[in-house]
This record gives C-alpha cells, sequence and structure tokens, in this order.
C-alpha cells in the first residue's frame, strides 16, 4: 500500500550494520568518516521516512475530505408559484 520506498530505504541500513558488527566481532577498525557516513545515512532515513509519513497523513485528510463531499444527501429545492 505505501510503495516500494519502505523496502528500499532499509538497503543502506544494512551497511551500518555490518560495519558495527564487523567492529564488534572482527575488532575492524572504524574511522571518523566511517562514523560520520554512518550517521548521515540514519538522518537520511529518518528524513525519508518522516516526509512519507507526512505526505500519508495529507493524503488520508484529502481522502476523508472527498468521502465526506461525496456522502452528504443532496438536496433539491422546487419552488412553483400556485397562482399562475
Amino acid at each position: 500500500m505505501r510503495g516500494p520506498i519502505f523496502a528500499s530505504i532499509f538497503n543502506p541500513l544494512q551497511l551500518l550494520l555490518v560495519a558495527i558488527s564487523a567492529y564488534l566481532l572482527l575488532n575492524e577498525k572504524l574511522y571518523l568518516g566511517s562514523v560520520f557516513g554512518a550517521v548521515l545515512i540514519v538522518c537520511g532515513i529518518y528524513a525519508v521516512l518522516w516526509s512519507k509519513s507526512k505526505e500519508m497523513k495529507k493524503k488520508i485528510k484529502l481522502l476523508s475530505l472527498e468521502i465526506d463531499i461525496k456522502s452528504e444527501p443532496v438536496v433539491e429545492i422546487v419552488m412553483s408559484n400556485p397562482h399562475k
């Protein structure tokens, strides 16, 4: 329902998890550039998810307004002059 963005956004997150697990399990060195890049990746993921949630809220609000407009009954007023 929400599209392919949620599936593809977690691909960069795998790189971050691999770097952390390599540091912890394989005793590899982490450099400042790697840590800074990881922080940028996480911030980017949260920015995309935040903007996507705002977009979904806007769509839901528009859909609910359309449903309200369509569900209102139509009242026709017919005026006639009985003296003619």
